[in-house]
């Protein structure tokens, strides 16, 4: 956004919410922006409320304090009917300080406005999801097989077949599902996902060092997609354990079909899940759960398993965690990929439209250093010499 867009478009007064979210987005209270600005918290909370405005000098401090462009603050909101159709859905641990969750809820926001950028000019893919696709989280009722159904379903939807599961993101991707890793992160949160005017979009940990751990947080999350969407905040926060197993055990069901997986050859030595790891591409510790559930081992030999896998370090580090490769999503990269080359906007301008930190960008697009080197890096063309004749 260039200094002339910007005086049209708002008369060069910041827009109040905007330095609002940039305070939030990285989790900061009033009190803490206003001492590293060196104001009063009566006037960062006038600020963010519009009764005054800051200085130039004072909003590039904020900017500078906060890691944002300062095109940020005057970049016009969405609006209210556009913004997110779900609360975030999180796996982790389940106390979350609310300015942890708000922050979630900003780079939504921003991975919603990145989407409706490139829709612009691509054509995303549709989501795909069977038909009439209907749960009840509150009843008990053969919720076992009733969540296996549902797996069933979608993996039939997608063709699938019923074995193992290898690149998760780009089934997900090519069935209208939009991935991003989560920025700003905290251990804390493993993943959180919601529908946003209809798209899904799951936001994943994206520093952790195990295939393994991608795919169950991942499916997980589908879990909640497919689960949970109708839920209200106060129900959610009411069940969250029990929306938490319905999850986990939609994730095993999805990635270990009954079928399939209960035909393994599998005993209550660790030995025996270690051999069938690299075929199905998930943990130890879950594929121990998804035999208890199958009812192949029982609650006495699921303690012995897990105690093998303390005695032997498998808790932090399993066999093969090192050699199982993530397939990361790409949707997103190389939708911007497809707009460069075309000469339909260049890196920088898209850069300068979304308004957002870059290190948020990054995640949020999921972009590999190998696209940064190539797009972001600046270019010499050096002139062409010729030898006086």
């Amino acid at each position: 956004m260039n200094l002339k867009t910007i005086r049209e478009n708002c008369d060069f007064l910041p827009i109040p919410i905007r330095i609002k979210e940039a305070r939030e987005y990285n989790r900061l209270r009033v009190t803490e922006l206003a001492d590293m600005i060196g104001k009063t918290r009566q006037a960062v909370s006038q600020f963010e409320n519009g009764t005054t405005k800051p200085t130039p000098e004072v909003l590039s401090k904020i900017a500078e304090v906060t890691g944002f462009p300062i095109a940020y603050f005057f970049k016009l909101p969405r609006p209210q009917q556009a913004t997110m159709s779900q609360i975030p859905l999180y796996r982790g641990s389940q106390t979350k300080t609310e300015n942890l969750k708000r922050s979630y809820e900003i780079a939504a926001m921003w991975s919603a406005d990145i989407i409706d950028y490139l829709k612009r000019y691509v054509v995303l893919l549709d989501v795909n999801l069977p038909e009439n696709l209907e749960f009840d989280p509150l009843s008990k009722i053969d919720i076992c097989q009733r969540i296996e159904n549902i797996a069933e379903d979608v993996r039939n939807q997608w063709g699938l077949g019923k074995g193992p599961i290898h690149d998760l993101a780009g089934i997900l991707e090519n069935n209208g599902f939009i991935f991003s890793k989560i920025p700003n992160k905290v251990k804390e949160v493993e993943a959180f996902s919601l529908w946003t005017e209809g798209v899904p979009h799951i936001f994943y940990e994206g520093n952790r060092d195990t295939s393994a751990s991608y795919m169950f947080s991942i499916c997980h999350e589908l879990g909640h997609l497919l689960l949970h969407t109708a839920l209200q905040k106060e129900e959610m926060n009411k069940m969250y354990k029990e929306l938490e197993w319905q999850a986990n055990f939609f994730a095993g069901a999805f990635l270990m079909p009954a079928e399939t997986f209960g035909n393994e050859y599998i005993t209550s030595n660790l030995n025996s899940f270690i051999q069938i790891k690299k075929r199905w591409g998930v943990s130890l510790a879950a594929m121990i759960m998804r035999a208890f559930a199958l009812g192949i081992i029982d609650e006495q030999k699921k303690s012995y398993l897990f105690r093998q896998m303390s005695s032997r370090g498998y808790r932090r580090h399993e066999p093969y965690d090192d050699e199982m490769v993530f397939m990361e999503p790409s949707i997103i990269c190389n939708s911007l990929k497809l707009l460069i080359e075309n000469k339909v906007v260049t890196f920088g301008d898209f850069i300068e439209d979304t308004a957002i930190p870059m290190d948020a960008l990054t995640a949020i697009c999921v972009l590999p250093e190998s696209f940064l080197r190539t797009y972001l890096e600046p270019i010499r063309f050096p002139p062409h010499l010729r030898l006086v004749k």
